[in-house]
């Protein structure tokens, strides 16, 4: 019998490869989904998977193996606020504590070894950390908006050097992605009439050597957006997000390529493309829509009251009848693009796909994974920021295991299929 916590760290190839096999039935008898590819006019392809009509549970279960954090009683396993977390092959993690302006490094089994940096602004300190990035020799990126530079950190001994950044657009998640050769590609904008959108392409010493346009954004009616409840007040003009909007959204590949959903367009559709050239890959899924609930809407509606007391009701149908199809997107470490959608068991689910478009399977957990910072995943292991029901953040590490090798599964289910994992 193979021990699972000692074989936690298969490779996702590997992994791939069995979750293929489940979702296509393959071994685990599960009934299969299907898969139509054809080619647009553009040339693109498109994959359409469409799952059996009996249903497709999920394939992996994530299960918690490690918790760093706590309540209370402060010391570095105690957070503030995590904008960024870097997994080393080591099987070390590397966490950015914004309210204190610390990288501090964990061992595999949770144990503190190491804070380096600490708010200030000089070398080795942090002004204004928005992220954290693992460079290909394994150190330490640390993008600094407010001192203006990429602080480089090593997990072993600390403050290494920085680096010069200038940047337009901050956000409040670092978005930039390390390239393979250890440079760096970041979205932004330029200072032009049109404000044009822009992949900056940064060299290993963050020495900018080109910047990549962007398609148009779609231009809204700024007195009366499809996207936002408009209030007037003594203050001026105030905006407010409709909930449950169909924003798009976008994810730089490492290899300069994007990922992304259309702008009010809730379906489950999923675009890759390269910036200035053409769709080469279109990714649809037939899964049931999930509808914004007379509750769900009651309390959203209850909310934005509260924080306009007095003004006059907005338009309240803007507000979608159904929910976006996909919540978040983010990348393995191995390339796999893993799609985050709504659901209401109260679980987190996860469809992941090969980079040919095809559905590898799905992945769900009982974690309550923070939706703003996407989880480090690389191998069996999944390394995610989560909040309890006191909002309390913890960093966790799962492992992936057989959806029906998960703890509390019924024995007959486990025996049956999980002695020889």
């Amino acid at each position: 019998m193979i021990d699972m916590k000692r074989d936690s760290r298969r490779s996702l190839p590997s992994l791939g490869l069995l979750l293929a096999v489940a979702a296509c039935g393959g071994e685990t008898g599960a009934p299969a989904w299907s898969v139509v590819v054809d080619t647009l006019s553009n040339g693109a392809v498109r994959i359409v998977n469409t799952p059996p009509a009996e249903g497709a549970e999920p394939v992996w279960w994530i299960e918690e193996e490690v918790r760093i954090g706590s309540l209370d009683g402060g010391g570095p396993a105690t957070f503030g606020e995590v904008r960024g977390i870097g997994a080393l092959p080591d099987g070390r993690i590397a966490v950015m504590e914004t309210q204190s302006q610390e990288v501090r490094v964990f061992g595999p089994d949770g144990v503190h070894l190491a804070t380096y940096g600490g708010e200030g602004q000089g070398p080795g300190e942090i002004g204004g950390s928005t992220g954290l990035m693992v460079a290909p020799d394994h150190r330490l990126w640390v993008p600094d908006t407010r001192n203006a530079r990429m602080s480089i950190f090593d997990a072993d001994s600390g403050y290494v050097t920085g680096y010069p950044m200038r940047l337009i657009v901050r956000g409040y998640i670092w978005e930039g992605v390390m390239r393979p050769d250890g440079g760096v590609l970041k979205p932004s904008i330029l200072l032009d009439e049109d404000r044009t959108r822009v992949i900056r392409v940064f060299d290993a010493t963050m020495t900018l050597t080109d910047s990549i346009p962007l398609p148009r954004q779609q231009e809204l009616d700024q007195e009366d957006p499809p996207t936002a409840f408009v209030f007037e007040g003594e203050n001026g003009t105030s905006y407010r997000s409709v909930p449950f909007y169909p924003f798009s959204m976008s994810l730089i590949d490492p290899d300069g390529t994007v990922w992304s959903t259309t702008f009010a367009d809730p379906s489950y559709r999923i675009f890759h493309w390269r910036p200035q050239g053409d769709t080469t890959l279109v990714i649809e899924t037939n899964r049931d829509r999930l509808a914004v609930t007379p509750a769900e809407r009651d309390s959203v509606m209850a909310q934005i009251r509260e924080e306009f007391p007095g003004a006059p009701a907005p338009d309240w149908s803007k507000i979608p009848d159904v929910k976006p199809a996909i919540s978040s997107m983010h990348l393995s470490a191995e390339g796999q693009l893993w799609v985050r959608r709504p659901s209401t068991d109260g679980l987190t689910h996860y469809d992941v796909y090969d980079r040919d478009g095809r559905l590898a399977g799905g992945a769900a957990t009982a974690l309550g994974v923070w939706p703003y910072l996407s989880p480090v995943v690389r191998g069996g292991e999944f390394w995610a920021l989560v909040t309890d029901e006191l909002d309390v953040p913890y960093v966790v590490r799962g492992r992936l295991v057989p959806f029906e090798c998960r703890s509390g599964a019924a024995a007959a289910e486990r025996e049956t299929t999980c002695l020889d994992r």
